[in-house]
């Protein structure tokens, strides 16, 4: 069995084989989420070899980060991703959200929570950047992958992503 890293998994812990990873920020005093293995104050520097990982989940996470800790993980996920290992990135998708807000069938409250974060005490709950699927591809082909495609949804052992919704676009990076 490989390595399966569950990043940002506070709210939504995966069941082993998975290792639930907790990112918080870098000032305050780390504390361990429930259901999570680990909690780490930032993503830019993940406790594993080169090549040690099949998959890494960031799950509703990336829009959370600024831009220099996005790039950041998302050059950790590389580093450790075995070649052929996938980064599984999911992430609201502004533009599907914007286009029913302004037709009246997305409500104001929800609308907003996808934009801003939903505050739950803390500053790393706001979102602080978001994109269509065009720009989040765009974004992630930033990197070497052999191939950034659609995530196909497929269930892997242990794993509990979010429902594969008209909200949510979900990307595979494979090394």
């Amino acid at each position: 069995m490989g390595i399966y890293l569950n990043c940002g998994s506070g709210q939504r812990p995966f069941q082993k084989p998975w290792i639930n990873v907790e990112v918080q920020e870098k000032w305050r005093v780390p504390t361990l989420a429930k259901g999570c293995d680990f909690t780490l104050g930032d993503a830019s520097r993940l406790p594993l070899r080169n090549f040690e990982v099949d998959v890494v989940v960031g799950h509703h996470i990336i829009e959370h980060f600024s831009d220099a800790d996005r790039d950041a993980f998302i050059d950790e996920a590389y580093r450790v991703l075995r070649i052929g290992g996938s980064l599984l990135i999911f992430a609201p998708n502004l533009r599907t959200l914007a286009q029913r807000w302004l037709t009246g069938q997305l409500s104001t409250p929800l609308y907003t929570v996808n934009l801003y974060g939903a505050w739950m005490d803390s500053e790393h709950d706001r979102h602080k950047w978001g994109w269509d699927p065009a720009s989040l591809k765009a974004y992630l082909q930033r990197w070497p992958w052999a191939q950034v495609k659609p995530f196909d949804f497929r269930r892997l052992p242990g794993s509990d992503y979010a429902a594969h919704d008209f909200w949510i676009q979900e990307w595979e990076c494979v090394k």
